[in-house]
């Protein structure tokens, strides 16, 4: 009985896709299959979605970060998806593209990335001035390498940890990963890796066998406000589709356009409830900056230069330029507790040097757009093409 609702809704996937394009235009719904001659049955190969308003929203309102992830099917038919998931104003996950295939391979990603950066318009620049999140999905690194050579490629450092953690154990070693991972200056860095070179030279060798640039905060471009060292963005998507994962594939898809189609109401409806002018997210660790912004000194230059010692450190701080010689605010576009202290020196408000990609006016143009209603079956478009 599963396997001929199975049957059912593959065949009917060349209606759904046209059905998906009408009522939403301006979508990219590909859907490729396999047929090896006039003779043989068409098999279902891969599929695209990448919808108008998460397209426009990405575009318009987030930064250009993009997690990259795949999960497997859990259902009778075996495949994989492939989702590309941005970063919103509040450092939720925001949906961009996903795709079923039937393997998961450089050959899957390559056309993933491909029909992705077509949407995004980075065709053209091979992801010049983009970060791209990953774990070390099968194919992925090769795909990227060739089609985003210009892109800052961030690994996740959970997964990174996660294997060299197998190996060196104990809470001195896992403390000293995360103080490298997290080091936004490369005094920093140094510091931590050496200490760590100290302890064991073979954990520091293994651990620097996947560079440093690739999942170190000391080594991050500072452009895109935004300094994640792990690829929670799609695994809060992978999350959230856990349950209809179990499903055939057109009520899958299905369950995942109406849970996004909901997802961007209820956050552009909920941004309205804001208190401030950012989300709470970004209000929380504003607060605890300003937290750690009571323990420190200031020394003015009668300018926009300060001088300000924290727990013995003395960092540099220039307000108009909204840069810290510590780096935080110019990675996360927040201002860091060095900062805060000169912000309060020239009784300023902390919220007012906010990047502008954390406001209420970002956030609502990344949610302004909404998936429009799909009518049912019945009232389809026939292609009469072959099931």
């Amino acid at each position: 009985m599963l396997m001929g609702d199975y049957k059912k809704e593959y065949a009917k996937l060349w209606d759904y896709a046209e059905e998906l394009r009408m009522s939403n235009p301006g979508s990219t719904i590909i859907l490729k299959v396999e047929k090896s001659d006039m003779q043989t049955k068409a098999l279902f190969e891969r599929m695209y979605i990448c919808f108008a308003a998460c397209k426009k929203g990405f575009l318009g309102g987030c930064r250009k970060v993009v997690g990259l992830d795949s999960c497997f099917l859990k259902g009778i038919c075996q495949g994989q998806i492939l989702c590309a998931v941005g970063r919103d104003g509040n450092d939720q996950m925001f949906p961009i593209a996903w795709a079923v295939v039937r393997v998961e391979s450089t050959d899957t990603w390559t056309w993933f990335l491909t029909n992705l950066m077509y949407d995004l318009n980075i065709i053209h620049t091979y992801g010049q001035g983009w970060v791209i999140i990953s774990d070390k999905q099968k194919g992925l690194l090769q795909a990227m390498a060739k089609l985003l050579p210009a892109a800052e490629r961030r690994m996740c450092a959970r997964h990174i940890y996660a294997n060299w953690g197998k190996k060196y154990k104990g809470i001195q070693m896992q403390r000293l990963f995360w103080q490298c991972a997290k080091s936004s200056t490369m005094a920093e860095y140094d510091e931590h890796s050496q200490a760590l070179k100290k302890i064991s030279p073979a954990a520091y060798h293994d651990l620097v066998q996947t560079e440093p640039r690739h999942w170190s905060r000391a080594f991050f471009t500072t452009n895109v406000k935004c300094d994640i060292v792990d690829n929670n963005l799609s695994e809060a998507f992978n999350g959230r589709i856990i349950n209809v994962r179990c499903k055939s594939i057109y009520s899958m898809l299905e369950d995942m356009r109406i849970m996004i189609m909901t997802r961007m109401h209820t956050q552009r409806d909920a941004c309205v409830k804001w208190r401030r002018d950012c989300g709470s997210r970004i209000v929380r660790k504003l607060e605890e900056n300003r937290v750690g912004a009571t323990y420190c000194q200031v020394i003015w230059n009668g300018n926009a230069g300060y001088e300000v010692m924290d727990k013995g450190e003395k960092h540099v701080v220039d307000v108009f330029k909204r840069d810290c010689s510590c780096r935080r605010w110019q990675l996360t576009g927040i201002p860091c507790s060095h900062a805060i202290s000169a912000i309060n020196h020239r009784q300023e408000d902390a919220y007012d040097y906010i990047d502008e990609y954390y406001k209420k006016a970002k956030f609502l143009v990344a949610y302004e757009n909404m998936i429009m209603p799909v009518q049912g079956e019945k009232f389809w478009k026939k292609t009469n093409r072959e099931p």
